[in-house]
């Protein structure tokens, strides 16, 4: 199974497991995604989210953050407010090196 593809982190069989494959993915994981998968969730989300949250003023959770990515579309739209959480050490400190967060936290889901 190919190391960073979809199918090699939803094989994960605990969430240590998969923690340490978003540890080990992250510092390529937007060049992964944006370049060679031609991601475009972050835009699709982020606009619907702008849709319900037309004040770039209120408070943010990202759930799930990972690097940022979502975050970031929303911060290019003027949204400030933004905490993040994740599981993956390493996702959040790739999260961090974008200074778009006000707080960012550790934390398992489920």
């Amino acid at each position: 199974m190919e190391r960073h593809s979809l199918d090699w982190i939803v094989s994960a069989k605990t969430k240590e497991e998969s923690e340490k494959r978003y540890d080990e993915w992250a510092s390529t994981y937007d060049g992964d995604l944006l370049g060679d998968w031609q991601y475009k969730l972050p835009v699709f989300i982020g606009d619907l989210f702008m849709k319900y949250v037309n004040n770039p003023r209120a408070r943010v959770l990202d759930v799930g953050a990972g690097t940022g990515l979502g975050a970031e579309y929303i911060y290019g739209q003027g949204y400030r407010d933004i905490h993040g959480i994740d599981m993956s050490r390493g996702m959040l400190r790739e999260a961090e090196r974008k200074g778009i967060y006000r707080k960012l936290d550790r934390m398992v889901l489920g």
